[in-house]
């Protein structure tokens, strides 16, 4: 009778071929995406796509992310999403979270197969994080012009961030998310300005009479 289940029974893990290889591989860099001035459903579809294909990605300053429209119609939206509960027992139900990378997260997940373990690992390969942590101050970060807010909506519509959203309704992180963007944001310019200090100094290093003196030094070791 074992063998008989098993057949039918088989862990899930077993039984998944996927079509193209997204496992998470060390050698795929970590996208960092700046979710400032991009629209959410818009900058959803590229993340949800890169994360399917295997991609690690990260996004920061979820909390400056846009949705178009009124507020007041999010308002609405957001009041029916909070009215949806489980009577019989109400801690299984919905979660209502409160906090812009949960709000990501959740149109994000929507987007994937999440009941599949295709979807299960790649919602794994996503972090979101409200401002940005100290370690990722200093790495590159990208953008996504195809959803970003000035090249996708009339400049006369009506748009706002997330976080005026969402302080509506109990998200309370909104000025250390503040405090902390201004810092980053501090720590990169510092970081920028320090990288140009040094350019300039290896350009007047090559360009001195003692480094070509050098350099041929060497070129004749060479030959």
């Amino acid at each position: 009778p074992n063998q008989f289940l098993s057949i039918f029974f088989t862990p899930s893990e077993m039984i998944y071929e996927p079509n193209r290889i997204f496992e998470y591989n060390q050698d795929t860099s970590n996208i960092i995406i700046n979710a400032q001035d991009h629209v959410a459903g818009k900058l959803a579809t590229f993340v949800a796509k890169n994360i399917l294909e295997g991609q690690k990605v990260t996004v920061v300053n979820a909390e400056y992310l846009v949705l178009t429209g009124p507020i007041k119609r999010s308002i609405g939206k957001f009041n029916d999403y909070l009215n949806k509960r489980r009577l019989i027992n109400p801690s299984i139900g919905h979660k209502h979270h409160r906090s812009p990378s949960m709000f990501l997260q959740r149109i994000i997940r929507r987007m994937v197969p999440k009941k599949i373990i295709k979807g299960q690992k790649a919602l794994k390969l996503l972090t979101i994080y409200e401002s940005c942590p100290d370690e990722l101050a200093h790495k590159k970060w990208m953008v996504c012009p195809r959803a970003q807010l000035k090249n996708t909506s009339d400049p006369i519509r009506k748009s706002f961030y997330i976080k005026e959203l969402l302080t509506k309704f109990g998200w309370k992180y909104s000025e250390e998310a503040d405090l902390q963007y201004q810092r980053v944001m501090a720590m990169r310019n510092d970081h920028k300005a320090a990288l140009e200090v040094t350019k300039q100094k290896e350009d007047q290093l090559r360009k001195s009479d003692r480094f070509e003196q050098r350099v041929k030094e060497l070129m004749e070791q060479i030959e």
